[in-house]
């Protein structure tokens, strides 16, 4: 068996679509109260959520993966794979405080506030390398005629 020469392209997706159902997942642990303001806000943000990380997941698949554009692309599955990690710890931490440990809910808030920032920090770093990927010479030399803007 033989792995795909683009494997680290096909690895970074699938690792988005992970994380992104992940992150929507623990908003969607959020419950509020059916037709209030909070419950509004919720749903939109699932659903605008969603639609935005169907978008990133289009784009990272539709960007071609070329030989000099690997070692760019084998950087994003590393931040990636950091990214994960982080979105597993924030959720484990808040599943602990949860069911296993309850603490009234601290340890569950200072892991969201951690979690979140970073996973902010950890998002940036995936634009960069993602921007550094798709403004690449070599992928704008490899692409076709129709494509260039």
């Amino acid at each position: 068996m033989t792995l795909a020469k683009d494997y680290p392209r096909r690895l970074v997706g699938l690792l988005w679509a992970i994380s992104a159902c992940l992150f929507l997942w623990f908003f969607n642990h959020a419950k509020p109260e059916p037709f209030t303001t909070e419950s509004y806000f919720l749903f939109s943000f699932m659903l605008l959520g969603g639609g935005a990380s169907y978008h990133f997941l289009v784009e990272l698949l539709t960007t071609p993966y070329v030989e000099g554009n690997s070692h760019l692309w084998k950087k994003l599955l590393f931040e990636m794979s950091l990214l994960m990690g982080t979105l597993l710890l924030t959720g484990g931490l808040i599943l602990i405080d949860k069911y296993i440990w309850p603490r009234n809910g601290v340890l569950a808030f200072v892991s969201l506030f951690l979690g979140y920032c970073g996973l902010w920090f950890m998002s940036s770093r995936v634009e960069r390398a993602f921007k550094a990927i798709r403004s690449n010479p070599p992928l704008q030399r490899g692409a076709p005629q129709a494509a260039r803007p």
